[in-house]
């Protein structure tokens, strides 16, 4: 169990490992995009995402996992080959397209591998801690590229993109470390939609869980469409693209500490969180305002604060779930975890 935690941390930390990562959406700026081009783009990152994100959870339990995640990071190596063969729009645009598969095939896929070996290993307990930490994992990835990405932005995009190459190649050799993840005995099948219908119904009829989704939701989609906009504010607020970098590799050990210690926050009452998250609100108002360098600092205690306010969320979700008609098909079950 050592060996497969220590190659679960080691893949999400190759994952996350892109130098490109902490100024890509400076790239575009320079390239000469408008906001709405960079917001259009994105857009295309987050819907292919979504879309490949509703089946991936099935190809994951009728394919191998360690292929799909593969595939994954190669597409997203081609993506960033796009971005250096065709630097404007439509190539970006292409990129990101490419980008959105990569993200839509490896997060079911990769919880359901996840919690499968933990189950046959008797710990599947452990799968909120252990994801809790995946995740902090990742945001070191991060810093780490940005603290690389530091030193060689003043070569140029062009050798930012292919170490970013470079990194999706290790990464797609990662998952073959991962051992074939065992398939439980299925004693019964809940289809995708029956499953899909079972958790609404859940939903709907646990007030507290609503809104605590709601809560989620929002929070998730505010920090996410944050965070591709935080390297532009750094950069037009006066800072170079090393300290970019070095800004992005900041909000990244934040939001790292507070993916690891989330789970440490269960028990407290969800007052707490909400508290948390207007007081960042507050963080984020007092940043735009000032708009010069010395923000940024605001901006790190906004990001840790953002993300640990999420994670806690998540975590204090304690309603009970109702019973299920028979245990459900690891089919069922990664097809569901694609929707966490």
């Amino acid at each position: 169990m050592t060996r497969f935690l220590a190659t679960v941390y080691a893949f999400k930390f190759f994952d996350a490992f892109i130098l490109i990562y902490p100024l890509y959406a400076v790239m575009f700026v320079d390239a000469g995009m408008t906001a709405g081009e960079v917001g259009a783009s994105l857009a295309v990152w987050s819907v292919t995402a979504f879309l490949v994100e509703i089946p991936a959870g099935v190809w994951a339990d009728r394919w191998s996992r360690r292929a799909i995640l593969s595939i994954a990071q190669l597409m997203r190596l081609a993506g960033f080959a796009t971005w250096l063969v065709f630097p404007h729009f439509w190539g970006f645009v292409a990129g990101f397209l490419l980008w959105g598969v990569k993200s839509g095939l490896t997060s079911g896929c990769f919880e359901a591998l996840v919690y499968d070996e933990l189950k046959a290993a008797g710990r599947e307990d452990d799968y909120t801690r252990v994801a809790g930490r995946a995740e902090a994992t990742q945001f070191i990835g991060i810093l780490g590229a940005s603290l690389a990405a530091a030193p060689v932005a003043p070569i140029g995009y062009g050798a930012l993109l292919i170490a970013s190459v470079v990194a999706c190649a290790v990464a797609a050799a990662a998952p073959w470390a991962f051992p074939k993840a065992p398939r439980n005995a299925v004693a019964g099948d809940i289809h995708y939609l029956d499953h899909l219908k079972l958790g609404l119904r859940q939903s709907f009829r646990t007030p507290v869980l609503l809104g605590l989704i709601g809560f989620i939701s929002v929070t998730l989609a505010l920090g996410g469409a944050l965070d591709e906009f935080w390297s532009i504010f750094a950069s037009r607020a006066g800072l170079n693209h090393s300290e970019v970098a070095l800004f992005i590799g900041a909000l990244s050990a934040g939001q790292a500490a507070s993916s690891f210690l989330a789970h440490r926050a269960r028990r407290l009452a969800s007052g707490w969180f909400y508290a948390l998250f207007a007081f960042n609100g507050v963080l984020l108002a007092i940043a735009a305002v000032l708009f010069r360098p010395a923000a940024v600092i605001l901006l790190v205690a906004f990001s840790g604060g953002s993300r640990r306010s999420t994670s806690c969320s998540k975590a204090a979700c304690r309603t009970p779930c109702p019973p299920k008609p028979a245990p459900p098909s690891p089919r069922s079950r990664a097809s569901w975890s694609s929707w966490r």
